[in-house]
């Protein structure tokens, strides 16, 4: 059985673990803000973009309309036109 200074240690962990992603979804929020893709971050953060998505709501962002999924694939089938 476990003593009471194991769970201060947890909560500490807790705390800690929770603060840092604070901090990353700060991050996040500020990178999108100044123009970054959805994508961008999630790659950049190993998150998916629909949890990247989530945290960026729950912090309160104002979330941009959906773009172009890529500049690359507009180039690709703009260029697949035999022009």
């Amino acid at each position: 059985m476990r003593g009471r200074g194991g769970d201060q240690r947890s909560q500490a962990q807790s705390a800690e673990r929770r603060a840092e992603r604070e901090a990353l979804v700060a991050k996040l929020k500020d990178r999108y803000e100044a123009g970054a893709s959805i994508s961008e971050l999630a790659e950049e953060a190993g998150f998916s973009e629909v949890h990247t998505y989530r945290r960026l709501v729950e912090a309160g962002t104002k979330m941009r309309r959906p773009g172009p999924r890529s500049s690359k694939r507009s180039k690709i089938v703009n260029d697949s036109d035999g022009s």
